[in-house]
């Protein structure tokens, strides 16, 4: 009986390690500028490379006053980028939303950084607007500024979320697994 236990739990967590694992397409490979730097000016252009090709992305760049400051989104390959124009210091954010080449799913998800200076939000800004991401129209050039390594998401809003439901997904995989061994376990004894 004890086998037969072991099995089912073997087979649980390769599936659940399976179903984890499709959950986590269109995540942040890299970021320029990096997630969380500090910077002494504000960036030029602003690039966000995803694990795989979409097939649309908008991306929308906010200043340490919230206001967009980001063009039309820009896509080559994997990579997303937007041209900057105007910007306040303080903590900027970037927001992306993709569709997955592999199987249509949406993602969404961003980081922030921060460009020094001092915030002062009460003066007018050149654009004001809280709209979402402009559609993307045509293809920039790949961010080649900073190094290619898999960003983690983190705790906060910067986050995709992806993660998360993988690992609840794996944990409700592996609950259910020790539910039906209890339950081959009572039934031998009967």
């Amino acid at each position: 009986m004890r086998g037969k236990r072991i099995i089912v739990l073997a087979i649980a967590c390769i599936w659940g390690a399976g179903q984890a694992s499709s959950l986590a397409h269109g995540l942040i490979d890299s970021t320029n500028p990096q997630r969380g730097a500090r910077l002494e000016r504000q960036p030029r252009r602003v690039a966000v490379t995803l694990t795989e090709q979409p097939t649309d992305a908008r991306l929308v760049v906010r200043d340490g006053c919230g206001n967009k400051v980001g063009g039309d989104s820009k896509r080559q390959g994997a990579t997303v980028g937007s041209i900057v124009a105007g910007g306040r210091p303080g903590k900027w954010s970037v927001r992306f939303n993709a569709v997955s080449s592999e199987d249509g799913h949406l993602s969404k998800g961003g980081y922030s950084f921060r460009v020094m200076g001092e915030v002062n939000c009460d003066q007018e800004s050149a654009e004001e607007e809280k709209d979402e991401p402009a559609e993307t129209r045509s293809d920039p050039e790949p961010s080649r500024d900073s190094p290619r390594e898999r960003t983690a998401p983190s705790d906060g809003p910067d986050s995709t979320g992806l993660p998360a439901a993988a690992t609840l997904l794996s944990l409700g995989v592996l609950v259910g697994a020790f539910a039906v061994g209890v339950a081959l376990k009572r039934r031998g004894r009967a």
